[in-house]
């Protein structure tokens, strides 16, 4: 095993983990929101709850995987339930992205970066 991919994999996940649970993602109508307190939230719709725990558990799957498939899908999948959540909350109220979310989409970039490297090796 590589030991960038191990490295790559575990602070990509590591990264958008703690980013999505303790950091401020957003920040709207006065309020700063971590995403624990979003998913605790009542007044927060139940789209943006799901989109947010699909991230979380991408984080928390990409620790596990090690084809590049599986980490494209899961770094796709949790960018893509966080941008989602973000452009639902944005229709309702002026949400603006914070460093949680700003690292969360580090981590996960980090994680397709890891499924590239994966995917080139797998072809030399």
């Amino acid at each position: 095993m590589d030991i960038k991919k191990v490295f790559l994999t575990k602070i990509g996940g590591g990264l958008s983990f703690i980013s999505l649970l303790f950091l401020p993602l957003g920040k709207g109508c006065g309020l700063t929101l971590t995403g624990s307190e979003v998913i605790r939230a009542a007044d927060v719709p139940p789209i943006i709850k799901l989109l947010l725990i699909i991230s979380i558990l991408c984080a928390i799957v990409s620790f596990l995987l090690k084809s590049a498939h599986a980490l494209f899908i899961s770094g796709g999948a949790g960018l893509g339930g966080l941008l989602g959540a973000y452009t639902i909350a944005r229709q309702d109220i002026p949400v603006e992205l914070e460093i949680g979310a700003i690292l969360t989409i580090i981590g996960f970039g980090l994680i397709l970066i890891e499924g590239f490297m994966q995917k080139q090796k797998e072809e030399t």
